[in-house]
């Protein structure tokens, strides 16, 4: 049989569209692995303890981001450690019971002559966090951050965020986040 332009354009044309419908199977699949992952790896609300208060802890965090921060028992407590990197955050998916302030605790670790600022994000605010040395990777402080107000609702977003770029020396080693409601409305 001849080949004429119009069965070369009839061949060509056929298998570009073979070949799209290839690419298109393999991304979506892709999308599907990244999705399932996604999904597998995210964990269970935090939830309030009897006494209201709300404990974000570094085994209920989701980590963020690419690098190397990972949760681990270092110096007898459990914390995100080894998170080095300013393109990396946590975050914890929260179900608050009761409207109101809420007190905010910071439980960490940074060794001597190391400062790092991080931001707390909920809804449409912003807590800006200044952690300063606790003396050592494995000495352990308490950091009063102030108080933050919170709106009652399920699967709400709690996202810990180095402020700053760039940050490839250690954030911190991360306990815990405690929220103690100070004032119900």
């Amino acid at each position: 049989m001849k080949s004429t332009p119009k069965r070369i354009l009839l061949l060509s044309l056929s298998s570009l569209i073979k070949t799209l419908l290839v690419a298109s199977f393999v991304l979506l699949f892709s999308w599907s692995l990244v999705q399932v992952a996604k999904w597998k790896s995210r964990k269970p609300p935090v939830t309030a303890l009897a006494d209201g208060n709300l404990i974000l802890k570094a085994d209920d965090a989701s980590i963020q981001g690419m690098g190397a921060a990972k949760a681990n028992l270092y110096a007898g407590k459990r914390n995100i450690g080894w998170w080095d990197n300013s393109s990396q955050w946590l975050e914890w998916q929260v179900d608050v019971d009761q409207t109101g302030t809420y007190r905010v605790m910071l439980e960490y670790a940074l060794p001597s002559n190391m400062e790092t600022e991080l931001n707390l994000l909920v809804a449409d605010q912003a807590l800006a966090i200044t952690a300063s040395t606790s003396g050592g990777w494995d000495k352990w402080a308490e950091l009063d951050l102030g108080e933050i107000k919170l709106t009652k609702g399920k699967n709400q977003t709690f996202t810990l965020k180095p402020a700053g770029q760039g940050v490839t020396t250690g954030i911190m080693n991360f306990v815990q986040l405690q929220l103690e409601p100070s004032i119900p409305e």
